[in-house]
């Protein structure tokens, strides 16, 4: 293996860690979003159950499309450091 491989797959793999991270942190800060504002902005504001369901679904979709993108690139990029390292 010449050092520009080993290189790149150290890169990848921090890559990786860096693209985990932020799915992660995407999904904290939609929780922590929801725990102290939207919950209690729509206990205040006495919503009904289909406005409680659409905000939490406005908030949470896009979040969780965001996670799983950066968790899914994070696996690509694990998945190609791997198959340089078998070759």
């Amino acid at each position: 293996m010449t050092f520009w491989i080993g290189l790149g797959v150290v890169i990848a793999a921090a890559a990786a860690v860096v693209f985990a991270g932020v799915g992660g942190l995407t999904l904290l800060g939609g929780w922590d979003a929801t725990r102290g504002e939207l919950l209690p902005g729509l206990a205040r504001d006495r919503a009904g159950t289909a406005w409680r369901i659409g905000e939490v679904l406005l908030v949470w979709l896009p979040l969780a499309l965001l996670a799983g993108f950066a968790l899914a690139t994070g696996a690509r990029l694990v998945a190609l450091a791997l198959a340089v390292l078998t070759h």
